[in-house]
């Protein structure tokens, strides 16, 4: 999988170099181990520790989103870990959909669209990491955006080779 974010971070460069520049360098994996463990994230977290260790999430300037963000015509931006146990922490907070009551129980959000939808890694163990779309004003707010983490980063990388948007994104 180091590859393929090796494919991700070189494709993603060449058409937004200003994406580069803002990501955060990787956490050590006990860092890591230890911020998952005391706010209870548990389930298949080597997905977490192999995302985090690579880097930690897109820093954002006064510049637009769409520089921050790894996928061409999108505003979802690379979360850093403590960002994203942050806006896990507000899915207990508040009921964003009835549906969705336990959700920061096995989903993990990794990109964000500073608005109300996620791009999450499903951590339920036997799940291959999916990548679930999270959208809590759809009449499906919770839908299967690709199969495995490493789908996704496949089609991240096509994305940004052809500048199009991902296929999850797609209509």
């Amino acid at each position: 999988m180091n590859t393929l974010f090796q494919k991700l971070e070189q494709s993603a460069g060449k058409r937004n170099p200003t994406l580069l520049k803002g990501l955060a360098p990787g956490l050590p994996e006990r860092e890591i181990r230890e911020a998952l463990e005391t706010c209870g994230i548990e389930g298949h977290l080597d997905i977490l520790i192999t995302i985090y260790t690579w880097k930690n999430g897109s820093t954002l300037d006064a510049g637009p989103l769409e520089e921050a963000s790894f996928f061409p015509e999108s505003i979802y931006i690379f979360l850093s870990l403590e960002m994203a146990l942050s806006n896990l922490e507000s899915f207990t907070a508040l009921e964003i959909h009835p549906l969705l009551e336990n959700i920061g129980q096995r989903y993990f959000p990794v990109f964000w669209d500073y608005g109300n939808s996620y791009l999450m890694v499903d951590l339920k163990e036997g799940y291959q990491s999916r990548v679930m779309l999270l959208m809590p004003e759809s009449d499906q707010p919770l839908q299967e955006a690709y199969s495995s983490f490493e789908e996704f980063l496949c089609d991240a990388v096509r994305a940004n080779e052809l500048n199009e948007p991902l296929k999850c994104f797609q209509i």
